[in-house]
């Protein structure tokens, strides 16, 4: 901490968030604020900083930028939930390691991207897409999407209620838990004529070769698709994840071949699951193979280690559902409960998750290796083997801590910080899609390091001022 604080850049950086902060939060102690930056300050890959990086920038830039370094835990979070005193004496008294992982996993306790459902939630919410799915079944062989809302999980709606569309709608309407779909025969975003679905230009980037295979596969796919739904609901009710991956494989095998599901991965990574820009949610960045595999991959992992289920146990009344069926906990950050009645029971939540993630991280690993596996060798393969590069599967798992943490989510005060902006403009940037966020609770955007480091980089280029770090 010394040798940080001994930099002038450093110290200036940490005196001027320092006093900014004191401007907000009367009573604050600038020197204690000070050092407390200096402890927690993190490089790009989240690891504590022990010197100052230095940066070299062109002559010619016109950008000026700090050093890629991060606070974390953030005593400018805490400082929007509790009195200055408090949050200080909190970072002064407590394991910081201990209270940043108990930040990460109330924030993601709190977010859309947690399925806090238990394992017999979950196996009746499948069971409802299951429905879902044959109510919608004529329209998604001819489209590719849903006719009905499917209204009882935001999450499911993102990953597995559309079947490989290949033509973008220019206009999505609900209505009664209905979707009417405009087609138009311009380009996306652009103003034409309404047109039949048939006659709508297939989307940016999609071969007429690769949509007319995606369009053969739906049928089969669907069966498919909902065959392993039902043998999610059955095991998941009869507690057998042996059955579980042993059934889905079976059902895959049986209306796919190894070409065909390797087609379907590359659909899915290449062109990014279809991003439609669609009104009802905002879409996963999985398609509909991966995303299938995946549910299966949380299922068996929920029998194994049963992380979500343990927690949503342990929450109790604390788990609710928001507006769009996505269960979380009604707390953005784990300041939100410092000193409240539900403080202790989401610390041991929190320290729960932690120690369970180890295991989640290895049957990520060991699922991912048994679908590639079975790709290789139990899936039949056709007379023509693609010379394509096969992607395989990959499971798209990311822990809580590297999505929530490494280094911990950053509002836009601190992103504002780094981009020598205001926090309005980063906001700004956010809204125009030109900066990824996250909306952790009802609507409160955090934004992830790396995601600000990329959007650093692609405006060094645009500029023309790319440096390089020591």
């Amino acid at each position: 901490m010394a040798d940080i604080l001994d930099d002038p850049e450093a110290s200036r950086l940490f005196h001027s968030v320092a006093l900014e902060l004191a401007d907000t939060h009367k009573g604050l102690d600038k020197e204690r604020v000070v050092n407390v930056l200096a402890r927690t300050v993190r490089d790009i890959h989240g690891r504590p900083l022990t010197k100052w990086p230095k940066v070299k920038r062109p002559a010619d830039s016109k950008v000026k930028l700090l050093p890629l370094v991060w606070f974390s835990p953030s005593i400018s979070e805490a400082l929007q939930y509790l009195p200055p005193d408090e949050a200080l004496a909190l970072f002064e008294r407590d394991e910081l390691e201990r209270l940043r992982i108990r930040q990460l996993f109330t924030s993601y306790l709190g977010s859309r991207d947690a399925p806090l459902y238990t394992i017999k939630q979950c196996a009746s919410t499948i069971n409802k897409l299951v429905r879902h799915l044959k109510d919608n079944r004529r329209y998604l062989l001819d489209t590719g999407y849903p006719r009905t809302v499917f209204k009882y999980s935001a999450l499911l709606t993102r990953n597995m209620v559309e079947l490989y569309p290949v033509r973008w709608p220019s206009g999505v309407r609900e209505e009664e838990g209905k979707y009417s779909y405009t087609w138009s025969m311009a380009r996306w975003n652009e103003d034409g004529p309404e047109c039949a679905y048939e006659e709508a230009p297939l989307a940016p980037g999609l071969s007429i070769a690769d949509a007319a295979q995606l369009e053969s596969l739906r049928g089969r796919f669907y069966e498919a698709r909902a065959e392993v739904l039902r043998t999610l609901v059955l095991c998941l009710r009869g507690d057998d994840p042996e059955a579980l991956w042993r059934r889905t494989k079976a059902a895959l095998t049986k209306h796919l071949s190894a070409d065909e599901a390797w087609f379907l991965l590359r659909m899915d990574s290449s062109l990014e699951s279809y991003e439609f820009a669609q009104p009802r949610s905002p879409l996963s960045a999985r398609g509909a193979m991966s995303a299938l595999l995946t549910l299966a991959g949380h299922c068996e992992k929920e029998l194994r280690v049963g992380t979500m289920d343990k927690a949503c146990r342990a929450l109790g009344e604390l788990v609710r559902k928001d507006g769009r069926g996505c269960p979380n906990i009604p707390f953005s950050s784990y300041y939100e409960v410092v000193g409240t009645p539900e403080q202790q029971r989401v610390e041991s939540v929190c320290d729960m998750l932690a120690e369970l993630e180890e295991r989640e991280e290895q049957f990520w690993g060991e699922y991912e290796q048994r679908v590639n596996s079975a790709l290789e060798e139990e899936f039949r393969t056709e007379v023509t083997v693609t010379r394509l590069v096969r992607p395989g599967y990959e499971s798209q798992y990311r822990s809580t801590i590297e999505t929530f943490g490494v280094p911990g989510l950053m509002t836009a005060e601190e992103v504002g910080r780094i981009l020598s902006v205001p926090a309005k403009t980063v906001m700004n940037l956010y809204r125009s899609g030109e900066l990824t966020g996250c909306i952790i609770g009802k609507k409160t955007v955090r934004f992830h390091p790396k995601d600000v480091a990329e959007y650093i980089e692609r405006s060094r280029k645009a500029q023309g001022t790319e440096g390089d770090d020591d």
